[in-house]
């Protein structure tokens, strides 16, 4: 935690235990788009290589080994030879809007921070895109010492808590989605501008607001993208041009069943959080 925060209270008055989790009541097809090219690495180093056949390769051998163990890091997750963004890191991405499109009010604010961290000082492209929120010291909900739990939390899940939301993982819809770039001296697997994904999102029981609160974590009120993957936070130089990456713009395909009013779910989120809600937020316009 570094020390250029400032003490805010963060609000925890959603009581755990009181609903099902894990039990979904909604289906929401989502479309997504790719506004630039977007790079989620695997996150994983798999084992290409197993621990006898390392031992038995000559040391002069052992760095060209390493160098493929470090390219495979800059490509997607893929599945039957089909890249894809993760589910996981879809509800990441959403989660970190969604802590960071409020601010406190009167010294309080209905979120803690989980996905953003505040254990080091954050860059200036970081300080520019989400503005002086990220110096409000907002501890972490932790369900397993905790009756209590924030806003997002409530949704999103926390320690010791499931989440009422899940994300399935997104696959683009042809087979023409896929780039090689070469950044900063070494080449990485990107999705092209223009991708087309598509995926699902599956809701438990939420409240009217809370289903408000999840449409502007993901913009679609604005239909704007949000950020999402490596190098989001800066121009990168490819091809003699300098290009943003990371931005996924959603759309709703269809809900089932057709119970959800998408309009009283936002009137319902400006009702109880606006207050708080930073409407003027655009962390893609740099």
């Amino acid at each position: 935690m570094h020390q250029n925060l400032r003490r805010v209270r963060v609000i925890r008055n959603r009581r755990i235990g009181e609903e099902a989790r894990g039990v979904y009541k909604y289906r929401v097809r989502l479309e997504a788009i790719a506004e630039s090219y977007i790079h989620v690495g695997s996150g994983l180093i798999q084992p290409l290589f197993d621990l006898d056949e390392i031992k038995r390769t000559p040391v002069d051998k052992l760095e060209e080994m390493i160098d493929k163990l470090k390219f495979l890091d800059k490509i997607p997750p893929f599945r039957d030879s089909t890249y894809y963004i993760p589910g996981s890191s879809i509800k990441g991405a959403i989660r970190t809007r969604a802590e960071l499109m409020f601010r406190s009010y009167n010294g309080e604010t209905p979120t803690c921070f989980i996905v953003y961290d505040q254990r080091s000082l954050p860059s200036r492209n970081h300080q520019r895109v989400w503005g002086d929120v990220i110096y409000e010291a907002r501890f972490r909900c932790d369900a397993t010492r905790q009756n209590y739990v924030c806003e997002v939390c409530d949704i999103f899940g926390a320690p010791g808590l499931l989440a009422k939301i899940a994300f399935s993982d997104f696959t683009p819809v042809n087979n023409e989605s896929i780039d090689v770039l070469e950044i900063y001296r070494e080449p990485i697997i990107v999705f092209k501008k223009g991708t087309h994904f598509v995926g699902e999102m599956l809701l438990g029981d939420l409240e009217d607001y809370q289903f408000g609160l999840l449409l502007h974590a993901m913009r679609i009120p604005e239909n704007k993208p949000i950020l999402i993957g490596r190098y989001k936070y800066k121009k990168v130089r490819v091809r003699g041009k300098d290009e943003y990456f990371g931005r996924l713009r959603f759309r709703i395909s269809s809900i089932e069943p057709d119970e959800i009013d998408m309009n009283q779910a936002l009137d319902a989120f400006k009702d109880r959080l606006g207050v708080y809600f930073r409407d003027d937020l655009d962390e893609t316009a740099w």
